[in-house]
């Protein structure tokens, strides 16, 4: 693997999603910047996404779509998860995906919360949550949108370091849902029977950005080192094979001089921008 940096921009944001060389950036607590790539990393504008007080998106998960609300709409719908934001409340939101509507205004980039999605089996022992004898091994989820083939996978880690498990369903439109009492959105609920595709791989350690091409997950993980202190999670950048169900590449980004915590992984067109917690935004070789 080969990492190049191209631009430096700001540090301390989340996952980012690319369309047409615009660049959505988001902090964890759901404020982003839009940079174009196609003039060298110029910040376009910043905004907060809308929302309502009990859905503050993390931006772990930042991935566009392929459906547009209006026919006439500059952006496909965009999709970010809550990832650990309630990991202090008696309603973690586990599994819980947001749906906006995206667009310019005359002063910069603004937004509309569409359908809420939640994973419905999010406290299942069996599928979802990992046993409670394992501890804190962040059961609130992961997300990618597989957009060639209309379908949202779901994963989450399980069990200590034993595995990571996926979940495959069909993605819902950004019309569906019933109007939600405490949310006042439409929310979408998952079941069990939902579920298209299943299968288990190797542990992640701690999932921060995720993005998917091609029947192909790429997600990355983990912390920066810190001094005098074993590294369990180290930067890391993972490859899943979703037909094949099975991950086909591992690669500590420490053995590549990156060890800053990775955050950002996304695809423009068929160039792949990798992003850290600090400034620096790469393109990725895989070979």
């Amino acid at each position: 693997m080969k990492f190049t940096k191209q631009y430096d921009l700001r540090e301390k944001y989340q996952d980012g999603a690319i369309f047409h060389g615009l660049l959505f950036r988001f902090n964890s607590a759901g404020r982003g910047f839009v940079a174009d790539l196609n003039d060298g990393g110029k910040i376009l504008g910043e905004f907060l996404l809308d929302g309502v007080p009990d859905l503050v998106a993390h931006s772990n998960a930042v991935m566009f779509g392929t459906e547009r609300v209006n026919p006439d709409d500059e952006f496909p719908v965009l999709y970010t998860n809550l990832y650990n934001t309630y990991k202090l409340e008696d309603d973690r939101l586990e599994g819980t995906l947001l749906c906006y509507r995206v667009f310019r205004t005359e002063t910069g980039f603004s937004s509309e919360l569409l359908p809420v999605i939640r994973i419905g089996f999010a406290e299942d022992l069996s599928l979802w949550q990992s046993l409670p004898d394992c501890g804190d091994v962040r059961p609130y989820g992961n997300f990618v949108i597989d957009r060639e083939n209309g379908a949202l996978w779901a994963f989450v880690m399980r069990n200590g370091t034993d595995s990571t498990r996926f979940f495959r369903f069909a993605l819902p439109k950004p019309t569906e849902g019933e109007v939600s009492e405490r949310f006042g959105v439409p929310t979408v609920t998952l079941r069990a029977a939902d579920v298209r595709k299943t299968f288990d791989t190797p542990f992640m350690r701690f999932m921060q950005g995720a993005t998917m091409k091609d029947g192909k997950i790429y997600s990355v993980e983990g912390f920066t080192p810190k001094p005098d202190v074993p590294n369990k999670s180290p930067a890391g950048f993972r490859v899943i094979d979703t037909e094949r169900g099975c991950e086909v590449l591992y690669q500590n980004l420490c053995e590549l001089d990156l060890p800053t915590e990775p955050e950002m992984i996304d695809f423009d067109g068929d160039i792949l921008f990798y992003g850290n917690h600090g400034a620096g935004l790469y393109t990725v070789e895989l070979h």
